[in-house]
């Protein structure tokens, strides 16, 4: 994890994530095994040459896929508009409705946030870029970035971006509480048992100390290979209590310190230990509100039809899934570059052809999983080049300018999947619709009204002002 930045506050940052030393995705994430056949040899080569992204055109879903997503992602409406004596309305008044944002979530990571750029032109761009395409972003709070030196966290930029998201309904989510890879410098040096104490403080001060600006965490992330690491104090803990428990342990400090937070485990194992891991904490009366599932590709994402048969298996477990990071590199894979994890990511350089694969795929991906009625959730990992491991980004490195996958999703989310229309009341006064979930705006006779388009409710009221 690195990135691009001018300024004292760039480089401190950048010494810092330099500390994170990444997992081989490859040979841990089962959906790439999946694809490995798929995506192997020249086939994303092939389909880049035939890509010509100035006549592009979103791929039509399957008549499956579209079906699903109007099934489980639309709802049909009927207002019943009264006047401010409350009378219903004649007949043939004029009135214009617009979707202002989605109830589904659509996100992105955020590492850092825009108050650690030095440059007012790159904060104002990275905001820009939140506000037309999201309403969801997932903020790095690494412990080893947060509190590099103890009793020293940095609060104030934090609760910065986090007024400045709610203040633009972006919902806000902290990621992680727990992760062996972002244990703070100071805190490794602890015995074992204070390393534990300091580690429950951290989970119930961030939760406790941000409720009401940012109620949802990632609060484990990846615990399922804690037994894997050495000399490490947190995988320590999991190979003598096991990592289901101490998982469950985490979410019962940050459910405590915050009855009302929306809690995730989160992880790139896709194999059956991470289902029984759910099924405990459910057992044991610590579910979370969400199951995070982690889906970072090399070269390109799985078929439909292994994506939709894991999604259906985590279906089971009856709880909402939540993409939390997603990625693919708008570069070319070379022999140099080695992969995830590799220490020299300047050779893992964006390409213009990789650009145009990535925005194509990506659409595909976002298409099924908005198709699926458990999905709730879906974080592209991250906003911005080289923010992370790889050029996987949405905005370019150098100028923060929008890559192809920008365009093509603003042009799904807020074109495609977006309600727009007029109408006149009929002889009730009312107006029926059919749109997608999420909040809208009324407008008749030059005044704007709110409402909410919601799974279940089929009638709402709206009075005029006199």
């Amino acid at each position: 994890m690195a990135w691009t930045n001018t300024g004292n506050n760039g480089r401190i940052y950048s010494k810092m994530l330099s500390q994170i030393k990444l997992p081989c995705l490859t040979s841990l994430l089962l959906l790439v095994v999946i694809t490995a056949s798929w995506c192997a040899g020249g086939d994303t080569n092939a389909a880049v040459k035939h890509f010509d992204w100035e006549t592009y055109v979103l791929p039509s879903a399957s008549k499956a896929i579209s079906a699903g997503i109007q099934k489980y992602r639309t709802g049909e409406m009927r207002i019943l508009i009264k006047d401010s004596l409350g009378a219903p309305l004649k007949k043939n008044n004029a009135v214009a409705i617009e979707m202002t944002r989605h109830a589904f979530l659509f996100g992105c990571g955020i590492i850092p946030a825009p108050e650690f750029y030095d440059s007012a032109i790159v904060r104002q761009k990275i905001r820009n870029a939140l506000t037309s395409l999201f309403n969801y972003a997932t903020l790095g709070v690494f412990w080893n970035l947060y509190e590099g030196e103890k009793g020293k966290p940095r609060e104030i930029q934090v609760r910065r971006f986090a007024l400045w998201c709610r203040e633009n309904h972006i919902r806000l989510k902290g990621h992680p509480l727990v992760w062996f890879q972002g244990i703070a410098p100071w805190a490794r040096q602890l015995p074992q048992p204070e390393f534990e104490a300091a580690q429950k403080k951290r989970v119930m001060d961030m939760a406790g100390g941000y409720a009401g600006l940012i109620d949802t965490w990632d609060v484990f992330n990846e615990s399922l290979v804690g037994p894997k690491i050495n000399n490490n104090p947190l995988a320590t803990w999991i190979k003598r209590e096991g990592a289901a428990q101490c998982v469950r342990q985490s979410l019962s400090w940050a459910r405590s310190a915050n009855p009302g937070a929306f809690l995730l485990v989160n992880d790139f194992n896709t194999s059956s230990d991470y289902d029984k891991q759910i099924a405990y904490l459910i057992h044991q009366g610590q579910a979370p509100d969400a199951i995070g599932i982690q889906a970072h590709f090399e070269k390109c994402f799985p078929p439909d039809t292994s994506l939709w048969n894991y999604l259906e298996r985590v279906k089971k477990l009856n709880i909402p899934i939540h993409i939390t990071e997603t990625s693919l590199p708008s570069g070319e894979l070379t022999r140099e570059s080695g992969g995830w994890g590799n220490e020299d990511r300047k050779i893992w350089k964006s390409t213009l052809e990789g650009e145009r694969f990535q925005a194509h795929e990506v659409v595909r991906l976002y298409r099924l999983l908005f198709s699926h009625p458990s999905v709730e959730a879906i974080t592209w990992w991250d906003l911005c080049d080289p923010d992370w491991e790889a050029p996987t980004g949405l905005l370019r490195n150098k100028n923060r300018d929008p890559k192809p996958v920008y365009d093509a999703l603003m042009k799904l989310i807020h074109d495609e999947w977006t309600t727009r229309l007029t109408a006149k009341t009929d002889r009730q006064g009312s107006i029926t619709f059919r749109g997608y979930f999420g909040h809208y705006q009324l407008t008749i006779n030059g005044i704007t009204y709110e409402f909410d388009l919601k799974k279940g409710v089929g009638t709402i009221e709206i009075r005029l002002m006199g």
